[in-house]
């Protein structure tokens, strides 16, 4: 019931703040879908179908440059994280269960292409983690039918998903 994968446009932006390191601020809009379960139905009507959902993903870290403040042959290969806030729809739906804004976790590795010049190119690979909340329907039983979840299951779940973007970087201080 929790979002799928899906395409996403984003944010990024770099503030220098002594030598390789940098200050971050990334935001990312996710268009996507999630499949909707009535926990009170019968097993084979349970799933009412998918609903679009639009996810903003907003965190705000630090990054570092690997090759410090120079590049290498071109390439500036970076690692950064951060911390921040994830954001859905947060009303219920019929099942109870709501995406809310859950505290969010990223990991990103990047690498810069850094040719002479104000225009820069870049691909991240960054992983957000984020907890799922189950909502206690999907562990009660309210038909003859098995219930959503298991019982003994967990109702707060970590997860990850890793967005891959590509871009290009305008440097307003080269």
């Amino acid at each position: 019931v929790a979002p799928r994968s899906g395409p996403m446009v984003g944010a990024h932006y770099e503030f220098r703040m002594a030598g390789p390191a940098y200050l971050t601020v990334n935001s990312a809009l996710v268009l996507t879908d999630r499949r909707v379960i009535d926990p009170n139905k019968l097993l084979v009507e349970r799933v009412l179908g998918t609903q679009g959902v639009n996810m903003l993903l907003t965190d705000v870290g630090f990054a570092l440059n690997l090759t410090g403040y120079k590049s290498w042959h071109g390439l500036v290969p970076s690692l950064g994280g951060g911390v921040g806030i994830a954001s859905g729809f947060d009303k219920a739906d019929v099942g109870q269960y709501k995406f809310g804004y859950p505290f969010l976790l990223t990991f990103r590795p990047s690498i810069k292409f850094a040719p002479r010049g104000r225009w820069q190119g870049r691909i991240d690979a960054t992983n957000f983690i984020y907890r799922i909340r189950y909502p206690d329907t999907y562990f009660t039983k309210s038909t003859a039918d098995p219930t959503v979840l298991e019982p003994g299951a967990k109702r707060n779940l970590w997860t990850r998903n890793v967005g891959l973007t590509a871009g290009l970087t305008y440097s307003f201080g080269r």
